[in-house]
């Protein structure tokens, strides 16, 4: 499992506030995930507090 350190950027969104997360290229390509196939599947664990993505 290889892990890295990371940023959260807030940002104003319309009436209200939204947060991106930038994951690293070499992992997304490891999932199969392209500029032309990027669908994904965001599940939150509220136990774990950990946030799991998957290609979908």
């Amino acid at each position: 499992m290889e892990k890295r350190d990371g940023r959260i950027s807030f940002h104003k969104s319309g009436s209200g506030r939204g947060a991106k997360v930038t994951i690293p290229i070499p992992w997304l390509r490891k999932m199969g995930i392209t500029e032309e196939d990027r669908e994904i599947i965001f599940t939150f664990d509220e136990e774990e507090q950990k946030v799991i993505i998957e290609k979908k």
